[in-house]
């Protein structure tokens, strides 16, 4: 079975090794360590530094996790315990996320570089043909535009986005899902994606330097921008696939991030996810959080949904919805004043159609501008869900 990262134990062995240990590694000492595939017969393979140790008498671990192990004894074999990156109670959160949010970046900028690539012949052939396959496989999976717009798409995009890799691995393990209920995992394509240019490169890239990283706008309810990234040309093909694993390797560390965010959330809430959406060639990244607001006076369930966007054709959008009961209303905010103008002009129909739901509906409109706070729910006047001008 595969155990989320915050409720590993501290004393948890990892597995021991005939290869000799580096010289230098003492007993006691800490060491980062990165995932590889596992060998043929099942073993699993550490990177640690520039040294790749096979283990013996390990659990399942999906390639491109990074871990903390601590060196037990050095003979007659070496030994590894694993070190959690976060404890059940959440007392070791702040060292996790010390670990990932220097790395962390939107999804957007590998899918930038993804789609650079794909126009470019020549960049494509530069790669790896490991690498190739991922990266066309990765984007091949990305929920269609068209798809999320309905709630079993949606519904699948959500669980696909990463958050839930290791609970469904868990699920496998067991015999609860099917062995493919994994294959679309944005977590697994990037922790495979990220192997294979691993593999492709004599050792992991470094992290990009302070001030060279990609605005990734990453913060609950503040939308993933839109970026552009530039790729050495194709005769630098080592360079080009060292930048491209920074990318994927910083997508990775933000899902991991947004994992330790959510086992730290009192009962689950608020949940955030970010879904990366296909559009023919383009693509764009919603970021969706639901939080449950507790019961009201006569025991209805009040819940809070936001959604985050910034699409290049229509800028920064941001909406909340509010559920209480029957009664349901939306708060929409345009940063563009052509976009607020369009969803003001539509919202009649959205109206319409929780009408048909048998909800009540609240006021709506859409402002111009940006939310007074982003990511907390709008004003309320007079009892009603809903301000009006907001």
């Amino acid at each position: 079975m595969l155990t989320p990262p915050g409720n590993r134990s501290s004393h948890q062995p990892l597995g021991t090794s005939a290869q000799p240990p580096e010289r230098g590694w003492r007993v006691g000492q800490v060491l980062q360590a990165l995932v590889r595939e596992p060998t043929a017969g099942g073993q699993t393979r550490l990177a640690i530094g520039n040294r790749v140790i096979t283990l013996d008498g390990i659990a399942q671990l999906p390639p491109g996790e990074r871990l903390r192990v601590r060196v037990e004894s050095l003979a007659p074999q070496l030994r590894l315990q694993l070190l959690p990156r976060s404890s059940p109670d959440g007392t070791s959160r702040p060292d996790a996320l010390r670990e990932l949010l220097p790395r962390q970046q939107g999804v957007n900028g590998l899918l930038a570089g993804a789609a650079m690539v794909r126009s470019d012949p020549a960049r494509l052939q530069a790669l790896p043909a490991g690498v190739r396959d991922a990266l066309g496989e990765l984007w091949n999976r990305l929920p269609d535009a068209a798809r999320v717009q309905h709630p079993e798409g949606l519904r699948q995009a959500l669980q696909n986005s990463g958050l839930l890799f290791e609970q469904r691995l868990a699920g496998i393990a067991h015999g609860l899902l099917p062995t493919n209920a994994v294959d679309g995992d944005m977590k697994g394509q990037l922790a495979r994606l990220l192997n294979r240019m691993f593999q492709a490169l004599t050792a992991p890239p470094n992290p990009l330097p302070a001030g060279e990283r990609p605005p990734s706008g990453t913060g609950p309810g503040q939308p993933v921008r839109p970026v552009s990234i530039s790729l050495p040309p194709p005769a630098q093909g080592t360079e080009m696939l060292a930048e491209l694993a920074r990318h994927t390797e910083g997508a990775l560390a933000r899902i991991q991030t947004l994992q330790i965010n959510l086992l730290a959330a009192d009962g689950g809430f608020p949940w955030w996810a970010e879904v990366p959406v296909r559009d023919g060639d383009e693509t764009d990244v919603l970021q969706l959080g639901v939080n449950r607001d507790g019961d009201d006076s006569e025991g209805d369930q009040s819940w809070t949904v936001q959604l985050s966007f910034d699409f290049r054709d229509w800028g920064a959008v941001h909406c909340t919805i509010t559920l209480q009961g029957g009664r349901v209303g939306t708060s929409w905010w345009a940063e563009q004043a052509a976009t607020a103008r369009l969803i003001d002009g539509h919202l009649h129909l959205l109206q319409e159609r929780l009408g048909e739901l048998g909800l009540t509906v609240g006021g709506m409109r859409c402002v111009h501008g940006s939310p007074p706070h982003p990511g907390s729910q709008p004003p309320t006047e007079g009892g009603g869900l809903i301000d009006e001008r907001a």
